[in-house]
């Protein structure tokens, strides 16, 4: 049996392997079926896909955030309830929030169990953009820096906001302004 992967836009991907140049094997997901495609992921990968719903094949890291970590974010975003579509990203040292706006605006006449349908249906195809991350600083006391992206033309960055400490407190202080004018004035 072929290894397949489902992404959340519900595309069907398979693994496949091709050499480089050098004739080393390469490993790269596409939506085309042929024989090229592989049965099992090889050791030492695993599956990542990213925000934009891209699947590569990447090599196995040492984890340095670790589930709970990334469930207190993912629990102080569902209580903000502003943010509608969100995707928290695991990377390296970084926790990473992206957001996308709602479809149809929170000031709709429509029923809410159309608003619902229609919204439940099109959020497979929304674009994601990172407003906010968490960067691990100390991975023995576990302390992290908040740090949001700003745009304003001239910066077009990610500055830090607050001071370092625990997740958990800068989660609560911070994430409660996603998708507020508020967030704007953090720095």
């Amino acid at each position: 049996m072929l290894l397949e992967y489902i992404n959340r836009r519900k595309q069907k991907y398979f693994l496949h392997q091709g050499q480089t140049k050098s004739g080393k094997a390469k490993y790269y997901f596409s939506m085309k079926y042929d024989d090229a495609c592989l049965a099992k992921i090889p050791k030492g990968y695993e599956i990542y896909e990213n925000p934009d719903a891209q699947v590569f094949l990447c090599i196995k890291k040492e984890k340095l955030i670790t589930n709970a970590e990334k469930q207190t974010v993912v629990s102080a975003i569902k209580n903000n309830k502003n943010v509608k579509h969100f995707i928290v990203d695991v990377k390296g040292k970084y926790i990473s929030i992206y957001v996308a706006q709602s479809l149809l605006g929170s000031n709709n006449t429509v029923h809410d169990w159309i608003f619902q349908t229609i919204e439940a249906n099109a959020a497979k195809y929304l674009n994601f953009m990172a407003v906010m991350r968490f960067k691990l600083e100390d991975p023995v006391e576990r302390y992290f820096t908040a740090e949001r992206f700003c745009s304003l033309g001239s910066i077009d960055d990610w500055i830090q906001i607050g001071d370092i400490d625990h997740l958990e407190k800068l989660a609560s202080e911070f994430i409660k302004h996603l998708e507020h004018d508020t967030f704007y004035e953090l720095h």
